[in-house]
């Protein structure tokens, strides 16, 4: 399960925009994201992952607790239901302003390959989003997957939709969506 938690931690990566290069210090696309909110504006992200005979849901949420020149601090905590049991972790994220420029679109440890396909508009609730459309394949910690995700620039985070599936013996299927968004003036 680790494994495929790995692979979920890496689409949330391939998210952000592409960057190119190493070493580099350039703007960072999940710091855009972030700070043109204020304080308090919080997502929430619903998924549903079956894996090894189980399925189960998940709850990833996070909110805006600061906003400097030089980098945001979210706090993210996800809750787990399985099982009829509900199991939640926090903790906090700072993120730079500035990031390390990459070779390709994929995160640190992932291999593959990754295309982006075009822009897709994708209603949640009642708003409307122009979605850019990445699928991926690859893999990473041993785990091989396939997906697609959906962000947009207007999200904090700039996720909207996510689906990803894996074969082999750590076979598995998970799909999510952005459930809630909610603004502070």
């Amino acid at each position: 399960m680790k494994k495929v938690a790995s692979l979920f931690a890496a689409a949330l990566i391939l998210a952000s925009p592409a960057l190119a290069d190493e070493k580099e210090m350039v703007p960072s696309p999940a710091f855009a994201s972030w700070s043109k909110h204020k304080p308090g504006t919080s997502t929430v992200f619903k998924f549903t992952m079956s894996a090894q005979g189980t399925s189960f849901g998940m709850e990833n949420h996070a909110e805006l607790l600061e906003v400097t020149p030089e980098y945001v601090v979210i706090n993210m905590w996800t809750v787990t239901e399985m099982g009829g049991r509900r199991e939640g972790e926090k903790h906090k994220m700072k993120i730079e302003a500035m990031s390390e420029k990459r070779s390709s679109e994929l995160p640190p440890g992932f291999t593959g390959s990754t295309e982006f396909v075009g822009d897709e508009e994708v209603t949640i609730g009642d708003k409307t989003y122009n979605c850019h459309v990445i699928t991926f394949t690859g893999g990473m910690e041993g785990a091989q997957g396939t997906g697609k995700i959906w962000s947009s620039p207007e999200v904090p985070g700039g996720m909207i939709r996510m689906e990803m599936s894996g074969s082999g013996k750590e076979a598995f299927d998970m799909k999510g969506e952005l459930m809630e968004v909610q603004e502070k003036d």
